[in-house]
């Protein structure tokens, strides 16, 4: 017997004993708690008519409307155009939006993005202009899943874009579950009738997609590929990797539905291969170099980087208009047994086939040394909630760290052209505070002030030297 059925055979007796109740409560020869009774039963009917109701078919289990994803040609739903969508920014002060408040436009284009996500902020200031220049049949909504006060400061603030008037919906769950998508900047192209035209990445919203899209030429318009970055890169579906295989790749130019940054392919637990993408040349060479000097127990600082060419306009990545070039996918696996020696393989491979040679080379160097100037017993951390927000922050603090994190911020800080490194020899946690200015001299001064001190110094290191063939 099925759960419905048995709800409703009790929901049957317990009526039933009411009515019987009831009967003899009218005739005064019932006891005195059955008023008490009566209330429970009428409760329990009540609980067990509301477990058997049957839930909409266009519900999900929350009770709202289901939210399938949906593709290019689909519709999109009345409720998806009717649903208040909470926002920040907004010109006219608004709380909240709909989508339908622009299907007087011909086109709406939604941007997804994130405060974390540099393209998306790149893109920003070329699609406002492509948006003002056709206002009357476009519009643009930004889409974020950061929360509000985030996404608020940040569209006020940021250099960028701050003076854009840009508003954006925010702590979003249900456009990005319509629209799934494993990468950002991500843009959905909607039409005035109510269909998913395009979906894009940055470089496909141009003013001739625009233009393709206005004329009801969709079909011109190049649709993004997703690719699956889990996967080995150019790999068929037909062939299965094994602990004998071997192979590594290298390409130019960008391939678009992969992200920039790189991946491990592990077996068991063991590192036998990366996979670089959508990368500068300089990363590829500095991630071989990296991984070899790891197996010693050393590190390779940006600023021991050393980048000899003749011509570096085809080693850096360019950038027009949104548009990345010289930018190159590499990938390397190697047989298991053969995984110690994987960044080897890597350094001979970019050695072999590019137009350049990396070597790593021991070189006198000039750098700022972190050192002892008074009591380090002072900051000495207390313990508690681990913290680093320097530089993000004003006033900054590491709390709870080791001095390595210091010496790793400073490294990432233009401010300082010297490689930083850590002399003092003292290995506790440290509590250190900062004002989060972001001038050197202010650093050395509010780093003395904690015992600290960087003192210029020439040492032998380990450096990468990149040069022509």
């Amino acid at each position: 017997m099925n759960t419905l059925k048995l709800l409703t055979l009790v929901k049957i007796y317990i009526n039933t004993y009411i009515c019987q109740a009831l009967a003899r409560y009218s005739s005064r020869s019932y006891c005195k708690g059955t008023g008490r009774v009566l209330l429970i039963c009428i409760i329990l009917v009540s609980m067990f008519s509301l477990s058997a109701q049957t839930p909409r078919k266009d519900s999900g289990a929350d009770g709202l409307p289901s939210t399938k994803a949906l593709n290019i040609g689909d519709k999109i739903p009345q409720f998806l155009w009717d649903t208040p969508l909470e926002v920040v920014n907004h010109p006219s002060g608004q709380k909240t939006i709909k989508l339908s408040e622009y299907r007087d436009k011909k086109l709406m284009i939604l941007d997804f993005w994130a405060t974390w996500c540099s393209a998306c902020i790149a893109a920003m200031p070329r699609i406002k202009e492509l948006e003002e220049k056709y206002q009357k049949d476009v519009t643009v909504i930004a889409v974020t899943r950061d929360e509000a006060s985030k996404a608020q400061k940040f569209l006020t603030t940021n250099e960028t874009i701050k003076g854009l008037g840009i508003y954006s919906v925010v702590a979003d769950k249900l456009l990005r579950t319509v629209f799934p998508h494993q990468l950002i900047p991500h843009y959905v192209w909607i039409s005035s009738d109510g269909l998913v035209g395009a979906i894009t990445s940055s470089g496909q919203l141009t003013e001739g997609n625009i233009i393709h899209f206005l004329a009801d030429k969709t079909a011109q318009i190049p649709v993004r590929e997703l690719i699956d970055p889990e996967r080995p890169l150019f790999l068929s579906d037909k062939m299965q990797l094994n602990d004998l295989s071997f192979f590594s790749v290298l390409t130019r130019d960008v391939v678009d539905g992969l992200p920039s940054g790189n991946r491990y392919r592990k077996e068991n637990g063991v590192i036998r291969g990366r996979a670089i993408t959508n990368s500068s040349m300089e990363f590829l060479f500095s991630s071989a170099a990296r991984g070899i000097l790891q197996a010693k127990g050393k590190q390779l600082l940006d600023k021991e980087i050393f980048v000899e060419v003749k011509d570096s306009s085809r080693f850096y990545p360019v950038k027009d208009r949104d548009i990345l070039s010289n930018v190159f996918n590499y990938e390397l696996v190697v047989p298991t047994e053969k995984a110690d020696s994987l960044y080897q393989y890597m350094l001979a491979d970019l050695n072999r086939y590019t137009s350049y040679r990396a070597t790593l080379e021991r070189r006198k160097i000039k750098c700022l040394a972190l050192r002892k100037k008074g009591d380090l017993s002072l900051i000495r951390s207390k313990g508690g909630k681990r913290e680093n927000t320097l530089p993000f922050n004003k006033p900054s603090k590491i709390t709870n760290y080791p001095l390595s994190s210091l010496v790793s911020r400073l490294n990432d800080l233009d401010c300082f052209a010297l490689p930083v490194i850590d002399e003092t020899g003292f290995m506790d946690h440290v509590d250190l505070t900062f004002s989060g200015a972001l001038a050197s001299e202010t650093l050395k001064s509010e780093l003395n002030a904690q015992g600290l001190d960087l003192k210029e110094v020439t040492r032998t290191r380990e450096v990468l030297v990149i040069r022509d063939k």
